[in-house]
């Protein structure tokens, strides 16, 4: 029998993140695979668009597949909310930052505005292409493709209800869960993402903020933090350990 995890070997380049050992029961050769999400089986595989990779070989080997997704585009956290918007931002804002110190070096180019407005537009536009084209690659495939919310009703039977409390039926054999993450608050603190905002919030602020503070010396919140430093904003880190950006040991 040849495993999924035979499958990932070949085709997908492995990090050195181990990889579960359930992996191992399922077979490649079953007749239908219902995929839930996009995030979770990339926390193992080095692509960016693991999953999507993996929904269009199992396509490729003669397996019916299909995604089911309720955020309503493609990619998962990483292309929707994730590294894809924060990096367009990062590049965006540091354009704009080198731009503003070019007098310092004499080279005046005259008064430089932010408009925020055009810059959220440029990375929701980058956002809008990638996502598209792991679309197009999932039809290309014929990965059937269901907008809405899965839930398992049996081992073997999963319902999809789209934005409209429709709700469909698919039988699958095998079903591989990947659903990714959603932010963490802390104890007694609600998110609303306006004053107090996640990762995905700080991605689509309607302000610069004159002071922000960023819980968390992860690369997330330095980039957020990066991105409206040089927009303008005064920002200050909080972390709990003595270094930013830690390491595993």
């Amino acid at each position: 029998m040849k495993t999924f995890r035979n499958f990932l070997n070949e085709n997908a380049g492995l990090s050195s993140e181990p990889i579960p050992h359930d992996i191992d029961d399922i077979d490649v050769k079953n007749k239908v695979n219902a995929i839930l999400g996009h995030t979770a089986v990339s926390e193992f595989m080095n692509p960016k668009a693991a999953v999507e990779q993996m929904k269009a070989k199992l396509s490729q080997l003669g397996l019916k597949t299909a995604c089911i997704e309720s955020r309503g585009s493609l990619g998962g956290t990483c292309l929707n909310v994730g590294c894809i918007p924060s990096k367009s931002l990062l590049n965006l804002s540091e354009e704009f930052h080198k731009v503003k110190g070019l007098a310092n070096k004499g080279i005046e180019v005259g008064d430089v505005k932010l408009n925020l407005d055009k810059m959220m537009k440029s990375k929701d536009k980058a956002v809008t292409v990638l996502t598209k084209g792991v679309e197009f690659l999932l039809k290309k495939n014929k990965v059937t493709y269901f907008k809405g919310h899965g839930s398992f009703k049996s081992n073997n039977e999963i319902s999809i209800k789209d934005d409209q409390k429709k709700e469909t039926i698919i039988q699958t054999e095998k079903t591989v869960i990947a659903t990714g993450s959603v932010p963490v608050s802390l104890p007694g603190i609600e998110i609303d993402e306006k004053i107090i905002v996640s990762s995905t919030g700080a991605l689509k602020l309607e302000k610069v903020p004159n002071k922000m503070v960023v819980v968390g010396g992860g690369y997330i919140g330095l980039e957020m933090g990066s991105v409206w430093s040089r927009l303008g904003a005064k920002v200050e880190a909080v972390s709990y350990t003595h270094l930013t950006l830690p390491t595993k040991a």
